[in-house]
């Protein structure tokens, strides 16, 4: 794989995770087709793709998109005349719709949680709203000073406040903790905690929770959870989006009504889970 990528992935904003994701799969990619990248041909591109029929459709998508990305780079650097990947097609991706947080979900969720690490981290995703990518990012030291900036997707920054119940949760979690990590939150081995691992996690406390929908029970409907409960408070939407980094709320709170932080810090402090 050529060295610059990851730089010029870093350069389009890109997220840690996305990098390592579409990295992964090119690797992945160059290793099954076992040619250099200037000689590869939409034929070696059609064999690759068909040998991933196993894949489930968003995998096959997932991979795809990366090699898409990949050659599309070799092209725009001159590396390559043509994309071999520009014409693959891939099935239509349907998204489920996740399951609305009902009353007490969330409570009976965090309450099967097995560990203090998984039990702070669901707290901290269910009252403030945040991203896999920006909660598994802070560090003690910002975690230590409560309020504290995260610059979130599309390289938007926004408050962040660490209430009550999450910090109690987390400082007993922190007790816990001997590795020498800079990171709030760890694997076990005291690394970064990888997505997949974390989102399979919550699968599994959500089935011994009882759920009956509990494979499409994601760190993200944790988010979703925050903002239903904001919701249910009477915190108004373009609030709550702010509070989330929505771009298309915060077009509307720019254009319209004027959110401090101090407003969403509020929110973040209050929240009923």
């Amino acid at each position: 794989m050529n060295s610059y990528y990851v730089d010029y992935l870093k350069g389009a904003r890109k997220s840690e995770n996305t990098i390592k994701s579409y990295t992964n799969h090119v690797k992945l990619m160059l290793n099954a087709i076992g040619k250099p990248e200037t000689e590869i041909t939409f034929f070696d591109m059609v064999r690759w793709q068909s040998s991933l029929e196993n894949k489930s459709t968003s995998t096959v998508h997932t991979k795809v998109v990366a090699a898409q990305d990949y050659f599309d780079f070799l092209v725009n650097a001159h590396v390559i005349s043509e994309n071999p990947a520009k014409g693959l097609v891939t099935a239509k991706v349907v998204n489920k719709k996740k399951p609305d947080p009902e009353d007490g979900m969330v409570r009976q969720l965090i309450n099967c949680a097995r560990g203090k690490r998984d039990k702070a981290m669901m707290i901290v995703f269910a009252t403030t709203g945040m991203r896999f990518d920006e909660a598994t990012s802070v560090t003690i030291e910002q975690y230590n000073q409560r309020r504290f900036t995260i610059i979130g997707k599309g390289n938007k920054a926004r408050e962040i406040y660490i209430n009550d119940e999450a910090k109690a949760a987390c400082d007993e979690y922190l007790a816990t903790r001997t590795d020498n990590s800079n990171l709030l939150f760890v694997s076990g081995r005291g690394n970064h905690i990888s997505n997949s691992n974390w989102c399979q996690g919550i699968k599994s406390c959500a089935r011994r929770a009882g759920f009956e929908c509990w494979k499409e029970i994601t760190p993200h409907w944790l988010r979703h959870a925050f903002a239903t409960a904001a919701s249910q408070q009477g915190i108004p939407v373009a609030d709550i989006g702010f509070a989330l980094g929505h771009s298309d709320y915060a077009k509307v709170t720019s254009t319209y009504i004027h959110t401090p932080q101090t407003k969403v810090v509020d929110i973040m402090r209050d929240i009923k889970i």
